[in-house]
């Protein structure tokens, strides 16, 4: 901590290294001298201007009437480059050695103590699209927050988003959400996204999935070790040799390594790029999900759409839209009550070999033998007791193991 001199007066000023600070009466605030026009001078807290640079530690702090600690801006850039008005770029070259954890470039560290009485957001980023004119052809791409993480080694685990809510307080919780997507909007969708979801404009969370544009093979060119190319034929190659590629393209293999003038190729893979998993659920052995996926609000389509869904079956000829483990029912009662759950299920029952419908007790199944099985819930000895219990005109019941219709009412 920095050792401030006692009873200062108004713009007094306090120099440390290469930063000054100055009393504006309540607090010490970075600042910078401004010999100003006309003879007379100011003072400008913090100014660095466009090519300035400063190096070490700064430390500040905070206002408690709650103005910004570090407010940049604003300017209007009419320029057409990517401008950043903050850019932070952090080098770290690891030493060989156990994995060993490196601190984030950016650190924000909250702590929050007193009464609970107020909403805290952590990063608060808003962005206010207001632009006008233009063709109606040209749509820009305003994206709120972004992230891109690049790996260069095939062992290396990489994460472009990850957070975690760490419940300390040994005690039941009121609410923990992970994540949460809100959109605020007006308007309906076009009418046939009724029946085709894509031809919309709004998606909740949108997953792409696509292949890395590795560049072309080129002749007579300098490769350093581990460049990688995709010479055309659906596969990509590493440098293994630094060296110049021949003035023609080598055979290349699908598998080990290839000459190409003074370049060592070693095969990479293939250009498909497959992910096994769009979304993974997973729990830890204490921990549990009452549903996977949820759906309470109303639906125009369907709440899973596998319309244009392809199966690949010269990958997996096994493939299937949804694949249900052993004995998993579906349930068709379900109405967001206890009560209502578990009355009418369909599903496979392994031991026997059979597709199974029934409420908590099979009432018939399809055996893969070709047998159909029917097993009525009323066990009645004749017609009137079966009347009695229920059952329909026309009805089935069973008196014992024998299958009976029920046609009358009385004996």
């Amino acid at each position: 901590m920095l050792d401030f001199p006692d009873a200062p007066i108004l713009d007094q000023l306090f120099t440390v290294g290469d930063i000054n600070w100055r009393w504006d009466g309540e607090k010490w605030v970075v600042s910078t001298v401004d010999a100003g026009t006309g003879g007379g001078g100011g003072f400008n807290d913090f100014v660095l201007k466009s090519g300035d640079t400063m190096s070490g530690t700064l430390h500040m702090l905070g206002n408690p009437v709650g103005d910004p600690v570090l407010y940049i801006g604003p300017w209007t850039d009419t320029s057409t480059n990517l401008h950043q008005s903050l850019f932070i770029q952090h080098w770290y070259d690891a030493p060989a050695g156990a994995p060993q954890w490196v601190a984030s470039p950016i650190g924000i560290q909250i702590n929050i103590m007193g009464t609970p009485n107020y909403y805290v957001w952590g990063i608060n980023l808003e962005t206010d699209i207001n632009t006008t004119g233009g063709p109606p052809e040209v749509r820009p791409q305003h994206v709120g927050y972004a992230t891109t993480t690049r790996r260069h080694r095939s062992n290396d685990i990489c994460f472009a988003y990850y957070g975690m809510i760490e419940d300390m307080s040994g005690q039941n919780i009121g609410a923990d959400i992970g994540f949460e997507l809100d959109i605020n909007c007006s308007g309906p969708e076009p009418s046939a996204t009724a029946w085709q979801p894509g031809f919309g404009g709004r998606s909740m969370l949108e997953i792409n999935n696509n292949h890395y544009p590795h560049v072309a093979w080129a002749a007579n060119h300098a490769y350093l070790k581990d460049a990688v190319v995709a010479p055309g034929n659906g596969h990509v190659y590493v440098c293994q040799t630094a060296g110049t590629s021949g003035a023609t393209a080598p055979v290349w293999p699908t598998s080990g390594t290839i000459t190409d003038g003074t370049v060592t190729w070693a095969y990479g893979t293939t250009f498909t790029n497959e992910i096994s998993r769009a979304i993974s659920i997973a729990a830890g052995s204490n921990s549990a999900y009452g549903a996977g996926i949820m759906f309470t609000g109303k639906f125009y389509d369907a709440c899973l759409d596998l319309s244009l869904a392809t199966r690949d079956t010269a990958r997996n000829p096994k493939a299937v839209g949804i694949r249900l483990a052993n004995q998993m029912q579906i349930d068709f009662s379900g109405d967001g009550t206890d009560a209502g759950q578990s009355r009418h299920q369909l599903w496979w029952d392994g031991p026997t070999q059979a597709l199974v419908y029934g409420t908590n007790v099979p009432l018939f199944s399809i055996h893969d033998s070709g047998v159909l099985q029917i097993v009525p819930p009323v066990n009645a000895v004749n017609d009137a007791a079966a009347t009695a219990a229920g059952v329909p005109v026309g009805g089935i019941y069973r008196n014992g193991s024998v299958l009976m219709v029920r046609v009358a009412g009385a004996p």
